[in-house]
């Protein structure tokens, strides 16, 4: 099982994030589902998959100087990177 949970600070009008993984650290990593919409507090639970490697993305995050994202990441995979 892979959960991801997040909270925000502020109001940003634009947030996506998604678990992804790859074979390995240096492959191409997909989308472990549809990309979450992270404008507000939330949670997704990926259920049933194996991966090796895991990282999350936080590929858009527009807001204000105040507005920030917290998020945790609980599940397993063979390694772990994060994304830049």
């Amino acid at each position: 099982m892979h959960t991801l949970s997040w909270t925000v600070t502020g109001a940003p009008t634009a947030c996506t994030i998604a678990i992804e993984t790859a074979d390995d650290e240096n492959g191409t990593f997909k989308p472990m589902g549809p990309l979450e919409d992270c404008t507000h507090e939330g949670s997704v639970t990926r259920t049933g998959i194996t991966v090796n490697f895991v990282r999350i993305n936080l590929s858009v995050f527009v807001g204000d100087k105040n507005a920030s994202i917290t998020y945790i990441y609980g599940g397993m995979g063979i390694g772990m990177t994060r994304s830049s």
